[in-house]
């Protein structure tokens, strides 16, 4: 059974189905392209080879070395049994590939509704806070996907402890929440642990990779936690939430 077949609903939920989703396409493209190339090569045989049988002269007067025209009627034959049973192949895998994009769709409008149901639910659960809590309470949100700027302004603190590093970092740690926020950024890598695909930060990004050298491992550890926060709460979306 091929691997897309196994997905369903009660194994694993929204975001699990979006990353094996990701796997199983990569795996069914490669093998459609892989079919694809084989296909050509077989056809393109075929054609030679019709070719060259057009072109075989009476089985008399050929010198005796030459493949005797009933090895070239076999030939064609099976290649063209090969041709059928690539494109047999093939078929299997592009509706396979429909019906895992199809799928991942239907997911898709899913994982946004039920974002907006979380985002809805917070801001009722914030705005029925002001019922019980009194002018004098002092109340701190995290959104999560948001920098820590303390980790920024330790590091830029003790880099330019001679210019203006209160400016400097507040450009930098703007940069880098824009950073977070951008969907075409996406510095993750797929993982196996006990059988379940999980999506970690990549610390081989180039991006993070400079990070770290330049400003070291507290800044460094500041954005991977608020990538993951960001691909956790609001994926689809890529900006912070309460």
């Amino acid at each position: 059974m091929a691997s897309w077949q196994k997905l369903t609903p009660k194994d694993s939920n929204l975001w699990g189905w979006e990353l094996q989703y990701n796997v199983t396409v990569r795996q069914l493209k490669g093998k459609n392209a892989a079919l694809r190339l084989a296909f050509a090569e077989v056809y393109s045989k075929k054609k030679k080879k019709k070719k060259t049988n057009g072109n075989v002269k009476p089985f008399s007067s050929q010198p005796k070395e030459n493949v005797p025209c009933r090895d070239l009627v076999e030939l064609v034959k099976t290649t063209s049994d090969q041709i059928a049973a690539l494109k047999e192949q093939l078929e299997e895998t592009s509706e396979a590939l429909k019906d895992m994009e199809s799928r991942y769709s239907c997911l898709t409008v899913k994982q946004i509704l039920i974002n907006q149901e979380l985002q809805d639910a917070r801001k009722e659960s914030i705005s029925g806070l002001n019922d019980v809590l009194t002018s004098r309470t002092t109340l701190v949100v995290k959104k999560m996907g948001d920098i820590d700027r303390k980790a920024f302004e330790v590091a830029s603190s003790g880099k330019f402890p001679n210019k203006d590093w209160q400016e400097t970092c507040a450009k930098l740690c703007s940069l880098w929440q824009q950073n977070v926020q951008d969907p075409k950024w996406h510095p993750f890598k797929m993982i196996n642990i006990r059988g379940n695909l999980q999506e970690i930060v990549d610390e081989d990004d180039e991006k993070l990779k400079e990070l770290r050298n330049e400003y070291g491992d507290v800044v460094y550890e500041a954005v991977s936690t608020a990538l993951m926060e960001m691909n956790e709460y609001n994926a689809s979306g890529r900006y912070a939430v309460i």
